[in-house]
């Protein structure tokens, strides 16, 4: 986690492959990207799925989108918060295919993937939450630039970031030792 630029990394090797993966949510788009990569000239291959353990309806919708959606248990007789999350998953590579199949999505040889994810509930937008949940995503989609998307984010997250900071004097006799001992 880079706590500068509000960025989740993972890298991986399979099979002397080198796959990698970064997490931010994009406050311009209102949207959480998961961009996935192989090394160079690699390819990579995975399903996706949106779930949640209950009160969930899981589908793909026409315009080959995962999506969630349910009402929470209010713990009243009254209904819960509807919500609703949408995923679309954009592919780069000369012969990447995506295919939907029940309620997941197959990847296959694709050198670099997105999947952008948006969400919205009843809470904030009353019965309008699925119209917004779309809304949020084709914004999110729209011409998508990953570059100029995640810059925007870094820049975003800065703004606020930045404004303050915290930094904790050392010697280099203490700099050596572990946490717990200093």
């Amino acid at each position: 986690l880079d706590l500068r630029t509000a960025t989740a990394f993972t890298e991986y090797t399979i099979n002397g492959v080198r796959y990698s993966r970064k997490y931010y949510v994009s406050k311009d788009c209102d949207a959480i990207i998961l961009e996935m990569e192989a090394e160079k000239g690699r390819i990579q291959n995975f399903d996706a799925s949106l779930s949640r353990a209950m009160d969930c309806k899981a589908e793909i919708t026409s315009e080959g989108l995962l999506k969630i959606s349910g009402t929470l248990d209010s713990g009243a007789e009254t209904p819960g918060m509807g919500y609703a999350a949408y995923a679309k998953i954009i592919t780069e590579g000369k012969n990447a295919v995506t295919e939907y199949t029940g309620t997941s999505a197959k990847v296959r040889d694709a050198e670099r993937a997105w999947i952008i994810i948006s969400a919205a509930t009843s809470y904030f937008e009353g019965d309008d939450f699925d119209r917004k949940a779309r809304e949020i995503l084709a914004k999110a989609t729209e011409n998508f630039d990953p570059e100029r998307t995640y810059a925007a984010s870094v820049q975003a997250h800065k703004a606020l970031y930045d404004r303050a900071s915290v930094h904790f004097e050392s010697d280099a006799a203490s700099a050596s030792l572990p946490a717990g001992e200093r």
